[in-house]
């Protein structure tokens, strides 16, 4: 059988396989499939071997979807009617400067929904095709190491699955921008930190502007730790001159030639102070063996004394007050005022028993501090004539020494005494209530009236 005979043969058992699997809809074209290609009529009318592209207007019963004939029962309806839109930037960030090898990335929308890519062209650089994504998506190439110190221009169109293309975007909105530099723009100041007893010091500048270039340099200055001020526009190295007593800060930042500024680098503080003149170098008013101390220092604390008792009955304390002494505010010595009196302190705390002398000793016994003695009650309350009756007078403050109890001025006698207790005999009397008097030896007494009767 020769090779146009197998070829027709084929070419019948096709049509018959296509015709008995996908019967055709009474609307559509006699079209189907032989393989991957799309036949009508007898005629080839698209190779589905190649890139799928669409055939008229209509999205017909028998297509190419990526590399394969495909049947669909749909009515016609438009398909790939349009081109995908404009892609939109992603990344790198346009007119940016960046440290790192770049991946380009658009976003690419189609109004027909199809799939789409984009395809890159770096100026004097090269091209390059973007990953398949489905309409919305985002297509990248990269990364592209495009060098360092680099500045290129690039731009993307966008196509979709039916081979439709967009503008490129350097045509319709302008070229983007890549600037790579990997290099780092900084700067650094230096100049002597700490006391300086001298005026004048140099300021040291560093810096670099990476790939670009320095541009331009600031130099700022903060006086006694006050805020921020402009000093100078500059780069360049420079002597500064401050004052006595002041202490200074400087600060230091670049721009490169792209525009990029570098962060502040801050130095340390510096002060100026020339070594003192001094008043004195030695004295109860010179502490820092310089300068006289103010009137405000004291320099004899509690200069003067005073003492008194608070007051003149038993148990009063002895009491001090003090003032100090204060420097004059001109002299090295001793040679101020004397400052207010401070209160009254209690120096020594005498007992109830002692009055308070203003010579020592200051707290002294005194027998009329001693306590006065009472009776509450006696029992018995009464007795014969004769006497001979044991009494027990009870009350406070019974001297264990005491030995004068009279029963209506009847001296009785005193058997057994404590300090709130005593056991007497009482006397022979007339019959009648008579006073009870207790008389401890230091001479106080207590007298309880018709204490005892006599009967």
């Amino acid at each position: 059988m020769n090779h146009n005979i197998k070829l027709f043969i084929l070419f019948t058992l096709s049509i018959l396989v296509s015709l008995l699997f996908f019967p055709l809809n009474t609307g559509a074209e006699d079209t189907y499939c032989i393989g991957d290609e799309v036949w009508e009529d007898g005629t080839m009318i698209e190779d589905c071997n190649v890139q799928d592209t669409c055939i008229g207007t209509t999205f017909r019963d028998f297509y190419c979807f990526y590399g394969s004939c495909t049947y669909a029962d749909l009515a016609c309806h438009s398909f790939c009617d349009s081109p995908p839109n404009i892609p939109t930037l992603i990344a790198p960030p346009h007119n940016t400067t960046i440290d790192y090898i770049p991946t380009f990335k658009v976003q690419i929308s189609d109004s027909d929904n199809d799939d789409v890519r984009a395809h890159f062209r770096i100026v004097l650089y090269g091209t390059g095709v973007g990953n398949w994504v489905g309409s919305g998506g985002i297509s990248q190439w990269g990364p592209v190491n495009i060098g360092d110190c680099a500045i290129y221009q690039w731009e993307v169109y966008a196509e979709d699955a039916c081979g439709f293309e967009s503008s490129w975007t350097g045509e319709t909105i302008g070229y983007w921008v890549v600037k790579v530099d990997k290099g780092v723009t900084y700067s650094h100041i230096s100049y002597t930190t700490g006391t300086i007893d001298y005026t004048t010091f140099w300021v040291y500048l560093e810096e670099s502007g990476g790939c670009f270039g320095v541009a331009e340099g600031n130099v700022d200055i903060s006086i006694d730790g006050g805020a921020w001020q402009d000093y100078s526009s500059t780069i360049n190295d420079f002597n500064y001159t401050g004052s006595d007593g002041h202490c200074y800060n400087f600060r230091y930042q670049v721009k490169n030639n792209n525009g990029e500024w570098s962060d502040w680098d801050e130095g340390g503080e510096v002060c100026i102070q020339f070594a003192p003149v001094c008043d004195c170098t030695s004295g109860p008013c010179c502490s820092n063996l310089c300068n006289f101390d103010d009137s405000s220092a004291i320099c004899q604390a509690e200069a003067e004394t005073e003492y008194q008792c608070s007051g003149t009955g038993c148990g009063d304390d002895y009491q001090k007050r003090t003032r100090d002494k204060y420097c004059s505010g001109s002299d090295a010595g001793c040679t101020g005022s004397l400052g207010s009196w401070s209160g009254w302190t209690t120096e020594q705390d005498c007992a109830d028993s002692q009055l308070c002398s203003v010579i020592s000793p200051y707290c002294r016994d005194d027998p009329s501090c001693a306590p006065l003695p009472t009776i509450s009650s006696i029992n018995p309350i009464s007795g014969p004539t004769a006497g001979g009756t044991a009494v027990t007078i009870y009350g406070t403050n019974f001297d264990l020494n005491l030995n004068n109890v009279t029963f209506g001025g009847t001296p009785a006698t005193v058997n057994t005494i404590s300090s709130t207790e005593i056991e007497v005999t009482t006397p022979e009397h007339t019959a009648g209530a008579v006073n009870v008097v207790v008389t401890n030896p230091d001479g106080q007494s207590y007298t309880l009236p018709s204490g005892y009767t006599y009967v």
